[in-house]
């Protein structure tokens, strides 16, 4: 039975002890609330990332502005805070962890303030791009590089966060296990409880692609929670047969990005990973270590946002009545959750205020919401020949999530929008048009319209009107093959018809869109000024927007070259083979697919296979040399396999891709498909359940 520090009994004996030796003015930093080591078993959690990195504007996903926060200032909400990451920085030969905010001292100080709050806070070890590699024997070097992090800045525990190579990368799969039991041991020699977590991309849970089971086989019993990502898989889910088939048929699939079937998901998969009734998954997590991971907003991931919190209390009430009570759940992001979407409108944490009544007294399904959003405000209609450009200001709500604003024209609904602005576009000069704005909850309730009328202008016998400065040039993307500008669009009292894009005073290049790409660009440290200009149909000039400075990319002059001539041969309905040039100093190629690392190979070519038929798959090479210098990615090839051919019934056969519903005969037995697959040859319907059965 682990013993608890109880942080009333600690800080009156540290009290006492500084008392009797009349030294409290410079006792160590032991006896602050850091090294308490909050417990949080038995406890419902809601835990968030929060990042340790500079704030600004972010291009992923849908894009935006995540708040720049001290962690001492992360919402209460959260009982658990995971500081990311741990990771091989520039300079750096090992993992290990600098604040970014303020140094050691005031970083611990920050901890000792959530943990005198109760609330534990994780180093996370990785993240989505970290190189992470370990080999035997740096089990000791780990375990204490750790604990100099616990004892420097007070963290309360670990969270494995490995994605894409690192997952498998070396020997990591046995040095963390042993490292995190190593520093267990450590502090419940102290009487402490250091927590030990993991947040795995849950495909990488599933039989297929069972990358994460070795880690949570390893912490069998040790871990304290594991909170699978449930978001950025695309069409990723998991599929069975219902306890139902008349009904419901033979098989059926519930996918990631299917929002109509949002709770169906997050169901089965977490009762497949509690109980593995549904065999999708190579591991089993209790109930009471299950945490669901999702994202905070549409902005800090591609897809998985659950957008009627009351799925999530519906998925906790069910399994709660099976005796299946969930731990909690968690959010990439805590700065997402307070920042703002890229058209400056506040989350203004939704995920936490959503999800705070479930954790805190893990109650049922809140009242149904039957409460409108407020009216949109400063309905404002700017009219040119051909558009309307309408402005409002942001509804408010009595329940957290998304608000969307539906408009009309005329009466007749013409779009509907999460941003604070819509333009209406080709509509005719001289002509009264009457506008109305409603705002929408995520439960369908409808506010009242903010309302106004306006008129377009008339069509002007001569343009002479030219269009106003393009305004917000920034650079999107900054890599050793281009640089990519973007710019809020200029206004016109006709219509902009494009840009012109200047270079060191020189102009370069004319694009119809606010956005253009710089190919002929030189590496190594160059500098480039670019500025825009905004152009009409009748050739009026804007004037030029403010100038920004680009420096190129600084290239390695170790670095190999990219791979080139990248192409695919012998492609089948299941498999292919991937042939490139050979790269010099290269030892070995990283071949990735569909943007995810797929293998390591040592020669110019791999042979993929298992693949579905009918299918297109995106793949990219990456050469690396004998001292790990990595090259930029070769050119994406797509590549899409045969498809399949109808199946015959009759006698099950190897090499036959068969189809859900196909029947064949077996060992004197008949069975039907399940799913659709190839056959090989040890897969048999007699052996693999999931794929057929017997009738």
């Amino acid at each position: 039975m682990k013993a608890k520090l109880h942080k009333k009994s600690f800080i009156r004996k540290a009290l006492l002890g500084c008392l009797i030796s009349s030294v409290c003015a410079t006792s160590a930093l032991a006896a602050d609330n850091a090294d308490l080591m909050p417990d949080i078993q038995g406890k419902k959690i809601m835990v968030g990332y929060w990042h340790n990195w500079d704030q600004g504007v972010s291009y992923d996903y849908e894009g935006g502005y995540p708040t720049a926060a001290k962690l001492a200032q992360t919402p209460e909400a959260y009982n658990v805070v995971v500081v990311s990451f741990m990771k091989v920085n520039a300079g750096d030969d090992f993992p290990t962890f600098r604040p970014y905010y303020g140094d050691d001292k005031s970083f611990r100080a920050e901890i000792a303030q959530l943990n005198a709050q109760g609330r534990a806070v994780l180093i996370s070890l990785g993240g989505a791009d970290a190189h992470i590699e370990f080999h035997r024997g740096d089990e000791s070097k780990l375990s204490n590089e750790i604990i100099r992090l616990v004892d420097t800045y007070g963290f309360d525990g670990l969270d494995i966060d490995l994605e894409q190579d690192a997952i498998g990368k070396a020997d990591n799969q046995t040095v963390i296990p042993a490292a995190l039991k190593m520093v267990r041991n450590h502090y419940q020699s102290q009487g402490k409880h250091f927590i030990i977590s993991m947040a795995p991309e849950f495909p990488n849970l599933l039989n297929t692609t069972p990358k994460y089971a070795p880690y949570i086989n390893n912490l069998e019993g040790v871990y304290d929670f594991i909170a699978p990502q449930l978001y950025n898989q695309a069409g990723a889910g998991i599929g069975f047969e219902p306890d139902n088939p008349e009904q419901n048929g033979y098989w059926v699939s519930y996918a990631q990005n299917d929002d109509s079937k949002k709770f169906e998901f997050l169901y089965y998969v977490s009762k497949d990973l509690i109980t593995g009734k549904y065999k999708n998954f190579a591991v089993k997590i209790p109930s009471d270590k299950l945490v669901l991971g999702l994202p905070s907003s549409h902005s800090a991931a591609a897809n998985g946002m659950v957008k009627d919190p009351q799925v999530v209390y519906r998925v906790f009430e069910t399994l709660a009545k099976e005796n299946l009570p969930l731990k909690g759940v968690m959010t990439w992001s805590i700065n997402w959750d307070e920042g703002k979407n890229m058209a400056g409108v506040p989350f203004n944490g939704q995920f936490r205020k959503a999800y705070t009544q479930l954790i805190n007294d893990g109650s049922v399904t809140p009242e149904e919401d039957r409460t409108p959003p407020s009216v949109p405000g400063n309905l404002e209609a700017q009219a040119s020949v051909t558009s309307v450009n309408l402005t409002w200001g942001a509804s408010t709500d009595n329940k957290p999530g998304d608000i969307q604003y539906k408009v009309m024209r005329n009466g007749i609904p013409v779009g509907t929008v999460s941003a604070l602005t819509y333009l209406d576009n080709n509509l005719k000069p001289d002509t009264d048009y009457q506008y109305s704005v409603s705002a929408v909850d995520v439960a369908g309730n409808v506010s009242q319209s903010a309302t106004t009328q306006t008129k377009t202008e008339k069509q002007p016998s001569q343009d002479t009107q030219a269009p106003s400065i393009p305004v917000g040039l920034v650079v999107k993307s900054n890599t050793a093959q281009a640089i990519t500008l973007a710019w809020q669009p200029s206004t016109d009292n006709v219509g902009v018809t494009g840009y012109k894009i200047y270079r060191n005073g020189t102009l370069k290049a004319t694009s119809p869109n606010p956005q253009w790409t710089d190919k002929a660009i030189e590496t190594g440290g160059v500098t480039y000024r670019y500025k825009v200009q905004a152009v009409d149909a009748a050739n009026n000039v804007s004037e030029s927007s403010h100038e920004i400075e680009v420096e190129t990319v600084q290239i390695d002059p170790a670095r190999p070259d990219a791979p080139t001539g990248l192409s695919a041969n012998n492609v089948g309905k299941t498999s292919l083979t991937l042939t490139w040039r050979e790269v010099d100093k290269a030892v070995k190629y990283h071949i990735s697919r569909d943007g995810s690392n797929l293998t390591t190979v040592k020669g110019a070519q791999f042979a993929d296979s298992n693949l579905a038929p009918g299918t297109t798959y995106r793949y990219f090479v990456i050469a690396e040399d004998a001292n790990g210098h990595r090259s930029e990615a070769s050119t994406t090839l797509n590549v899409k396999t045969q498809d399949s051919v109808v199946t015959p019934e009759g006698s099950w056969k190897t090499g036959v891709d068969y189809k859900v519903g196909d029947e064949v005969t077996y060992a004197g037995k008949t069975y039907r498909c399940l799913q659709a697959h190839h056959a090989y040859s040890h897969w048999t319907p007699d052996v693999v359940a999931s794929l057929w059965k017997s009738i």
